[in-house]
């Protein structure tokens, strides 16, 4: 299997985020893959996640209106990203 063989793997955008020394809950959500990294039980990201600033940034997401001047795309995914994390099944 190709994707099993070393050297040819490409590092996940969510690993690169977290490998930054000041990630955020912000920097992660809008990455494609936060989603499949959570549902493969990533340790890195679950610890991340489940830190309580984590855990409430992510309700906060849910539950406030965006400002108005964020950026639309941003406005819609934000929240989308926020629910699908919390609602894995980890």
């Amino acid at each position: 299997m190709f994707w099993r063989v070393s050297g040819f793997t490409q590092p996940s955008p969510v690993e690169a985020a977290l490998d930054r020394p000041n990630c955020t809950l912000e920097d992660l959500l809008p990455e494609d893959d936060l989603v499949q990294e959570v549902k493969s039980l990533n340790s890195r990201v679950l610890e991340f996640l489940s830190r309580p600033e984590a855990v409430s940034g992510l309700v906060r997401h849910l539950v406030a209106p965006p400002t108005p001047d964020a950026d639309q795309g941003q406005a819609l995914r934000l929240p989308f990203a926020a629910c699908e994390v919390l609602c894995c099944e980890v």
